[in-house]
């Protein structure tokens, strides 16, 4: 489509200027990107999501670009998918190493700072992450989350976070790696990289869900809130038998706490 003079109209567009705006809503994007974006050239990204959810997912992204191309539903795979065409911003995920065939070689770009690290992490989640309650195996419904990665790029994002998960590499696929985190250790998570929230997606209300739910996680979560200011107290000399009748809690698990924090 042209206009009166000649010039060539763009049927479809989205605001391209996000991308140099480096705020949180970008890294949000960018770790959204890093997992589940495809870049196909070096003109042509994509972003794809599954089911209902990730259909929700899509178009906030849509919104937030203030996209006008088509959101494409495949009925085959439960999936929907949107495209946008720049050479600017291709150019511009390729400097966070976003780039054609990614999979197996993604690392985390040193252009990300520190106090938006926590954005990157929340769209990374929600593309190739996972957030779930299981059964321990000790009949404790426990909250897991798990990332999954280039090995590079999970033994980066381990040393970048002060919540220390287990890593583990995945047997059945060729050089990708997991981060996981069980019990505490999720709740941990949550309050390192939620206190403020780009996007509220489903896998960020089952953590709400899980620390909403007085049924599950049982004495680890009951005692979540309150262990930093016991282990305080133990190291300024208060008696373990006199925090354990203030606060109701076994002295075999103040003794616990307290040799496994000096």
């Amino acid at each position: 489509m042209r206009d009166k003079n000649g010039k060539f109209i763009k049927k479809y567009h989205f605001n391209e200027d996000f991308f140099t705006v480096k705020n949180k809503n970008f890294y949000y994007l960018l770790g959204l990107l890093s997992s589940d974006g495809n870049v196909k050239n070096d003109r042509v990204f994509s972003i794809s999501q599954s089911g209902k959810k990730g259909k929700k997912l899509v178009e906030f992204i849509s919104k937030m670009l203030n996209s006008n191309y088509p959101i494409y539903e495949y009925e085959k795979t439960n999936s929907y998918s949107i495209t946008m065409t720049s050479p600017k911003v291709v150019r511009i995920l390729n400097e966070y190493n976003i780039s054609p065939n990614k999979t197996l070689v993604f690392k985390l770009s040193d252009n990300i700072p520190y106090d938006m690290m926590k954005y990157f992490i929340q769209g990374y989640i929600d593309g190739d992450g996972s957030v779930g309650t299981y059964d321990n195996g000790r009949g404790v419904m426990s909250l897991t989350v798990s990332i999954v990665g280039t090995e590079l790029f999970i033994k980066q994002l381990y040393d970048i976070l002060k919540t220390k998960g287990n890593v583990r590499k995945i047997k059945k696929c060729n050089n990708l790696f997991e981060i996981r985190f069980y019990g505490k250790k999720s709740l941990d998570l949550y309050y390192e990289i939620y206190d403020d929230v780009v996007y509220k997606s489903y896998k960020y209300y089952n953590f709400i869900n899980f620390i909403e739910n007085d049924s599950l996680g049982m004495k680890y979560k009951k005692y979540y809130h309150i262990k930093d200011e016991i282990i305080s107290k133990i190291n300024n000399g208060v008696k373990i038998p006199q925090l354990s009748k203030e606060y109701q809690i076994p002295i075999k698990t103040l003794y616990t706490w307290k040799y496994r924090t000096s």
